[in-house]
C-alpha cells in the first residue's frame, strides 16, 4: 500500500520554465513535487527525443519549414533534421520564462547525478505498479 499521494510534476514545473528541461525539474522540485515526469518520443530514425506533444507544430517553427508535411508527427521526422532545423523547445516564448543560465555542472556529472536520480524514481514507480496491482486485486479487478 501507498503511504501517501505523490505529487509529480508532470513536464516539471511546466509553467515556470519550459517544458521537460532541467530548468522546469528543479523548479518542480522546488515547489514540492516528489519526483517530476518528463515526455518522450521515438523520430522516424529511431532515436528518443524529450518532446510532449505528438507533433512539433506547437514547439518550433516546423509549419514555416516543411509545409508540405502537415499534421508534422514526431515519428514521421528524423532526428538530424529536428537538429538541423532548430525544431527544439526555446526558454520563453510560451510560459514568460527568461533563458537560464548554464549553471556551470559539467555534463558528464550532471548526467551521473540525473540518472541516479531516474534510477531511484524507476525504483519508486516499480513499488507504485505494485501497489496499484495489489490494490487493484484486493478490490477483485485483475489476477
Amino acid at each position: 500500500m501507498v503511504d501517501r499521494i505523490l505529487n509529480i510534476a508532470h513536464r516539471g514545473a511546466s509553467s515556470l520554465a519550459p517544458e521537460n528541461t532541467l530548468s522546469a525539474a528543479r523548479k518542480g522540485l522546488e515547489a514540492g513535487a516528489d519526483m517530476w515526469e518528463l515526455d518522450v518520443q521515438l523520430t522516424a530514425d529511431g532515436e528518443l527525443i524529450v518532446i510532449h506533444d505528438s507533433t512539433l507544430k506547437r514547439t518550433s517553427n516546423v509549419e514555416d519549414v516543411f509545409p508540405h508535411r502537415r499534421p508534422w508527427q514526431v515519428h514521421e521526422f528524423t532526428l538530424d533534421e529536428i537538429r538541423k532545423h532548430s525544431h527544439v523547445l526555446t526558454p520563453g516564448p510560451y510560459v514568460g520564462a527568461e533563458a537560464q543560465e548554464d549553471d556551470g555542472e559539467p555534463l558528464e556529472e550532471k548526467m551521473n547525478r540525473l540518472t541516479a536520480t531516474l534510477r531511484q524514481q524507476q525504483a519508486e514507480a516499480a513499488k507504485l505498479d505494485a501497489a496499484i496491482a495489489a490494490n487493484l486485486k484486493e478490490m477483485g479487478y485483475g489476477g
